[in-house]
């Protein structure tokens, strides 16, 4: 598991809400595209070149992730959170590696609570006062891509300034 080590850990959320942490490295940055003809070729700009890439299915509920629903995002970030320290002990070696978090679309609005829960989880294990046995995350940064955010502030200017579409 050498190999593990070598780069940076990125794990991605699926926007909607609802949609699965899989869409994306299915889509666009996993190892592989599907060709018109039904096909899969090798995708020359994946990202599993250059990171460790995991995708979640957040938050519980959506795709197979299981578990207690939760009905707000600080609750379901910490659900990530949780997954992430028994996965970081399940493999210990990515727990030394850049953690890089990363959402796209409504995803865009989850990955800023799972940040703030990994930083503040953080500090509270460097102060001693973690969950016993909790393993620190080596945040190094986010990547939100067109979140979906104050959809009320933005409405207005849709509704008056982006042309109908007609058949």
């Amino acid at each position: 598991m050498a190999f593990l080590e070598q780069y940076d850990f990125r794990m991605t959320i699926g926007g909607g809400p609802g949609t699965s942490g899989m869409m994306n490295p299915m889509m666009a940055q996993g190892p592989c595209l599907s060709a018109e003809n039904g096909t899969t070729v090798p995708n020359p700009h994946r990202w599993t070149e250059h990171f460790n890439l995991l995708a979640l299915d957040h938050p519980i509920g959506v795709g197979f992730s299981y578990g207690t629903m939760v009905n707000n995002s600080r609750d379901a970030a910490m659900d990530s959170y949780d997954f992430l320290q028994k996965f970081f002990r399940f493999y210990p070696p990515l727990s030394r590696n850049k953690f890089i978090l990363s959402g796209g679309s409504y995803g865009g609005t989850y990955v800023p609570h799972i940040a703030t829960v990994i930083h503040q989880q953080n500090l509270a294990v460097a102060a001693g006062r973690g969950q016993p046995g909790s393993i620190r995350i080596n945040l190094e940064s986010i990547m939100v891509s067109n979140p979906m955010s104050v959809s009320a502030r933005r409405f207005p200017f849709t509704l008056c300034n982006v042309p109908p579409m007609y058949p």
